[in-house]
């Protein structure tokens, strides 16, 4: 029909080489204060605009933080889509210059920003518990429900989300430039060898959808049931774990030029599998599933070659970095884990440390109730290249964490019913967190 052609033609519907330009619009004026401090004591009865505009007017703080991000990569397109919201002027995105009688206590409607009350607030306003430590920097608007996957590709942000689409963002300027709808909640998100995947829930149907991102191709692999929570590559093969148990083997066919199955690995059955994590370079697969359990895989033999239980509850994310494991669970903790050898010279996994103390942890529960579950993990460098470890938790809450001491540098603050399950860094400190609200929010570490 001509409105699909009309969809289409927006939305891009390929991740190739073409680029999709929006219709020029008049772009209408929005109130100073509103856009600087996120409320305005005239509220509703203001005579300007009290919402981002479509049109991207600049943003100093955005600008100088994503240098290194704009300049690493080449844009794809070059407007669209909802955009960039500049947060604040003082540091953490909050006003600065606080009153001695404020309260400790973190001001609810300016997070959300609707709060009127500007100095007058009795609450802080502030997006984090240290702004010396962490600022908010700007945020990316356009998704309508929670974020599932951010990938930083060069100069371009990747996100998929539980509305349906990926979209593609230009660091350099913070707009959507390229919006896919892909037919059912997209619960996963890989990019890989010139390739875009997605999970895709549709129905009953898990699906994995294949866009060849040099030629735009596109293509659908099937074969699972429920949701496709995690994606992997090792080598030429995609490695896909989902609600049904099982973890599916693709190998890419050069003949074809596309991904054909080629083996399905059911140890895991019947708890779901919620993460891979692949060695880079290597042959070997680490996979978690839904009752605390971690396996490990060699890819060549087709066989498992560890399986212990790693977490009293389910696994939530793993990320392999720097050589070690890290994952975290639904019972709140967090842990780090090093190669080794098992008995019979295999690979093995050795627990290093764990956090918070096992020893302070009740059984099968969380440690305490500021820490109930932790959703997913990211580790990165600040701006001084020491490591860091991003935290999210079901609190409305991301820890910002030193290692190998898990000492709280800081910790970021959301609205009370906004969950962060996403995350991934950039260079210079630069991190992203994806939320349940659909909003992307972008972070810079001193």
């Amino acid at each position: 029909s001509r409105d699909n052609n009309q969809n289409r033609n927006r939305g891009g519907g390929r991740f190739g080489r073409q680029t999709f330009h929006s219709p020029n619009q008049q772009t209408p004026v929005v109130c100073r204060n509103f856009a600087q401090y996120g409320n305005c004591r005239f509220g509703s009865d203001c005579k300007f605009l009290h919402e981002q505009s479509n049109s991207f007017q600049g943003n100093a703080m955005f600008g100088r933080a994503m240098d290194d991000l704009s300049s690493s990569g080449r844009g794809r397109g070059s407007s669209g889509g909802r955009g960039l919201r500049g947060r604040g002027s003082g540091r953490g995105g909050g006003r600065g210059g606080y009153s001695e009688t404020r309260s400790t206590g973190y001001c609810f409607a300016f997070l959300k920003g609707t709060c009127r009350n500007g100095d007058d607030c009795r609450y802080m306003h502030s997006h984090t518990s240290n702004p010396d430590a962490v600022e908010l920097v700007a945020e990316l608007t356009g998704h309508s429900k929670t974020i599932t996957g951010l990938i930083l590709d060069g100069s371009q942000l990747y996100s998929s989300s539980k509305d349906g689409t990926i979209k593609t963002w230009d660091t350099s300027t913070g707009q959507c430039t390229i919006d896919v709808p892909c037919g059912g909640e997209v619960c996963s998100l890989l990019i890989s060898g010139g390739f875009l995947f997605a999970g895709v829930h549709r129905g009953q149907e898990g699906l994995i959808k294949v866009w060849n991102m040099q030629t735009g191709v596109e293509a659908e692999l099937t074969g699972h049931r429920g949701e496709v929570y995690c994606l992997a590559a090792v080598k030429d093969m995609l490695l896909t774990g989902a609600q049904d148990g099982l973890i599916k083997v693709w190998g890419f066919c050069s003949t074809t030029s596309a991904f054909l199955p080629v083996a399905t690995l059911s140890e895991h059955a019947p708890a779901p599998v919620l993460c891979l994590e692949a060695v880079p370079g290597g042959d070997l697969l680490f996979s978690a599933d839904g009752q605390g359990r971690v396996k490990i895989w060699n890819l060549t033999q087709g066989a498992c070659v560890q399986d212990f239980s790693a977490h009293s509850q389910m696994v939530m994310q793993m990320v392999y970095w720097e050589n070690h494991l890290l994952t975290c669970s639904l019972a709140g903790d967090l842990r780090v884990w090093r190669p080794s050898q098992s008995p019979t010279g295999g690979p093995a996994l050795e627990l290093l440390t764990s956090h918070p103390d096992p020893s302070t942890q009740s059984p099968g529960g969380p440690a305490n109730v500021e820490d109930p579950s932790a959703v997913t993990i990211c580790g990165c460098a600040d701006a001084a290249q020491k490591p860091v470890l991003l935290a999210a938790y079901n609190n409305a809450r991301v820890k910002v964490l030193e290692l190998p001491s898990f000492v709280e540098r800081a910790e970021l603050v959301f609205p009370p019913d906004v969950y962060v399950r996403a995350l991934t860094h950039g260079p210079s400190g630069i991190f992203f967190t994806g939320d349940s609200s659909g909003i992307i929010k972008v972070w810079k570490l001193a």
